[in-house]
């Protein structure tokens, strides 16, 4: 649309289709769109006045299978666990219920949270409820990032423009990241542990005789941050855990367990979390807005998309594998050709969208080991640059 120097608007193109947004005009009207579209499109007449609109304010935001730490990235795979926040003032627009697969081939778009109040900042504090108790386990998502930016003053103040998420994103993801490494070791580990002692398998794994025992020397270590942590169990029953974390002691009580959702006191602090699984032998504890990776120190995580037999990536053998699940849709090299650092080795679409992976140093392409069409998995391997 365009704006003259008085105000007028004039509009340049009209898409009468539903928006993605429209929950938030329902939510702030009481009015249902399709019914009135239906209504239209039958001919009937309808009745809306300047009256029917509430003073109220409503936030719309939208959770996506996407890496906003690594250039918001499609991120594509499997949901192990699912549940939504329930809140009066929230609505949630979501085609999945439960674990489900999000394939590469369609819109990242997981779900729609929106939420109301009787100004923006009201509006804005339900939206961050809703997100922090909201659970998408699996694959990398969104929600942490739009957590953070409604925790952003600017934002909260309306201070921002069309740039203002470009100019902030690092800023955002830091802030995220600083809340995260300041969070306590041993309340994000009372979830875990309390989650693995208690699945089915662990009677069997422990060799327990019974609901309530005592064993001593029981220990796990675990990665947390790319740092190892030891876990020495001292105790377990049904419903309570002391454990010593560097050499330090600590005791749960287990008050409420509902699924993935964990109501525990860590030393008479009461705390709630999700745990779940979260694929490549990972869990996660998602709580307070903020999701954690715990996995066992023997397993070794994912490869990453560049990996080198050197140190510096301009000697030695460089595997390329795909970041993500996707389709191939081009490819710039052969056998034997010569490549720069930074040229483009090949695309590859996911959710509509084409990322290219460029060669991390120079060297001769010594294997393509995918064609033009080929459908790949995250972490396959792509091409083998060798430096001669």
């Amino acid at each position: 649309f365009l704006v003259d120097d008085y105000d007028n608007f004039y509009f340049l193109e009209m898409n009468t289709r539903i928006q993605v947004e429209h929950a938030v005009t329902e939510l702030t009207s009481n009015i249902d769109i399709v019914e009135m579209q239906v209504k239209i499109a039958a001919g009937k007449l309808i009745n809306i006045s300047s009256e029917t609109f509430p003073l109220a304010h409503a936030i719309e935001a939208r959770i996506y299978a996407e890496d906003p730490q690594n250039g918001f990235m499609p991120s594509a795979g499997k949901i192990y666990s699912y549940s939504e926040p329930v809140h009066p003032k929230l609505r949630i627009d979501s085609g999945i219920d439960g674990p489900a697969e999000i394939n590469a081939d369609y819109d990242p778009l997981i779900a729609k949270i929106s939420a109301t109040g009787l100004n923006r900042e009201e509006a804005i504090k339900n939206l961050l409820e809703g997100l922090t108790n909201y659970q998408i386990a699996g694959f990398v998502n969104n929600m942490e990032f739009l957590s953070g930016i409604c925790r952003h003053k600017d934002f909260v103040r309306n201070k921002i423009s069309t740039s203002w998420l470009e100019k902030n994103r690092e800023a955002i993801i830091n802030q995220i990241n600083q809340r995260k490494e300041s969070f306590s070791i041993p309340v994000i580990l009372s979830f875990w542990l309390t989650s693995v002692l208690s699945r089915k398998n662990s009677a069997k794994l422990w060799q327990w005789q019974s609901d309530r025992f005592r064993r001593n020397n029981l220990s796990y270590s675990v990665k947390l941050f790319n740092k190892d942590f030891l876990v020495e169990i001292l105790f377990h029953d049904t419903e309570r855990i002391k454990f010593s974390l560097n050499k330090v002691s600590y005791k749960i009580n287990l008050l409420k367990r509902r699924d993935d959702k964990i109501s525990l006191t860590l030393n008479n602090e009461l705390y709630e979390a999700f745990v779940s699984k979260a694929g490549n032998h990972e869990d996660m504890v998602s709580i307070s807005g903020l999701e954690f990776r715990i996995r066992p120190s023997h397993y070794l995580p994912e490869k990453p998309h560049i990996l080198s037999d050197g140190k510096d990536q301009t000697i030695g053998l460089a595997e390329i594998t795909s970041p993500l699940h996707g389709k191939i849709v081009k490819l710039n090299v052969s056998v034997n050709d010569e490549v720069r650092k930074g040229d483009s080795l090949v695309s590859v679409e996911a959710m509509k969208m084409e990322n290219r992976i460029l060669a991390p140093g120079d060297g001769f392409i010594k294997d393509v080991l995918v064609s033009v069409g080929d459908q790949v998995s995250a972490n396959q391997r792509l091409i083998t640059i060798k430096n001669e």
